[in-house]
């Protein structure tokens, strides 16, 4: 992916995430459904934490905090039992969110 890709996503994540510019740094990333359905994992530098980012069409569906740095499939794995998402048919539902 292209250096601009990397630039839009993570001023994308400060901004859902509410932090201000350079304040996170993407530690992983995965993107499911020919990239509308995105997961990010991020190094929170002011407050010195693990966050991660869920996001459909990079609008943000939820967010939470990590004990440590994971993967962006454990995130998937261990935070949501079920994932439903949009298609254009079914509406968004995360069951069972732990954070």
């Amino acid at each position: 992916m292209s250096d601009e890709f990397w630039e839009k996503l993570q001023y994308d994540v400060n901004k859902l995430y509410g932090a201000l510019d350079e304040v996170t740094t993407i530690t992983d990333y995965q993107a499911l459904d020919k990239g509308s359905f995105e997961i990010v994992v991020f190094h929170d530098l002011y407050e010195d934490s693990y966050g991660f980012l869920v996001m459909l069409n990079r609008e943000k569906l939820t967010y939470g905090t990590l004990d440590k740095p994971v993967t962006a499939g454990e995130v998937l794995a261990r935070y949501f039992k079920k994932v439903d998402y949009w298609d254009g048919n079914e509406g968004v539902r995360l069951e069972d969110v732990r954070i």
